[in-house]
């Protein structure tokens, strides 16, 4: 097995496990000239980045899959450079929800993004919090029926308009959640961590503070920072507490 994440593929499989080197930021460079538009470029040349944001872009996208979810994010919307893979996830889950939305007739009638939005947070928070990549259909049916009922609570969506396997079929005909022999998992881990980073967006900062300091949410945190408008609480929290590197995250 050859990963950019190799950790979640231990334990699982009675092979190697050999890690996948990210591109070095001269190919990022190559590659973006190569894949994008003229027009595009020539307002990636023109845009005046502080030149820190412009090296953490370019280290940001030397992941292959994240460098193609660049270049699709640009040539939809140059106006929208996202800085952060926070912001970069959430362009894109948006043009992924627009595209799939336009094809309409195929999906589940009745469920609509928030639906979609509010289920992926919510499983994607339940499957972390449980230290898991893959769950049991039993355990994801469950997770949600649980936010079927938070969303008729809310008058969201009307009373038994909706089940669990109906928002479980729409999900997969999405593409967002996979199942194999039993077991769900989310299109790539970083998926999973970016809705588990959605749902913390919804606390008040001192409870999503909580995690900041877990080893194994740091994946996720980092995706929260970049969600977020003001990231100057939890920079103060980690300057007082001496984690520089936190801080930086930031």
């Amino acid at each position: 097995i050859i990963s950019a994440r190799e950790q979640d593929y231990n334990g699982y499989f009675p092979l190697p496990v050999l890690h996948l080197n990210g591109f070095s930021v001269d190919s990022v460079r190559k590659i973006l000239h190569s894949k994008i538009e003229k027009n595009v470029r020539k307002k990636l040349h023109v845009i005046e980045f502080p030149e820190y944001s412009l090296y953490r872009i370019e280290r940001m996208i030397q992941n292959p899959m994240l460098l193609m979810m660049f270049v699709h994010i640009l040539e939809r919307d140059s106006e929208k450079i996202p800085l952060n893979r926070g912001k970069m996830f959430n362009a894109f889950v948006n043009l992924w929800f627009e595209r799939e939305e336009k094809k309409g007739l195929e999906y589940q009638e009745g469920i609509g993004r928030i639906v979609r939005q509010s289920s992926l947070t919510s499983l994607g928070f339940a499957m972390h919090m449980r230290g898991e990549t893959r769950a049991s259909a039993e355990i994801v049916y469950e997770k949600l029926a649980k936010n079927i009922m938070m969303l008729e609570a809310k008058k969201i969506i009307k009373k038994g308009t909706l089940g669990a396997a109906d928002v479980f079929r729409d999900l997969k005909s999405f593409g967002f959640i996979e199942e194999r022999s039993g077991m769900v998992k989310f299109f790539h881990p970083s998926f999973m961590e970016y809705f588990a980073a959605m749902n913390i967006k919804e606390m008040d900062k001192g409870d999503a503070l909580r995690f900041a300091d877990e080893i194994n949410w740091e994946e996720v945190m980092n995706f929260y920072y970049g969600l977020i408008d003001d990231c100057s609480y939890y920079v103060e929290y980690f300057l007082k507490h001496n984690h520089i590197f936190d801080a930086s995250n930031c």
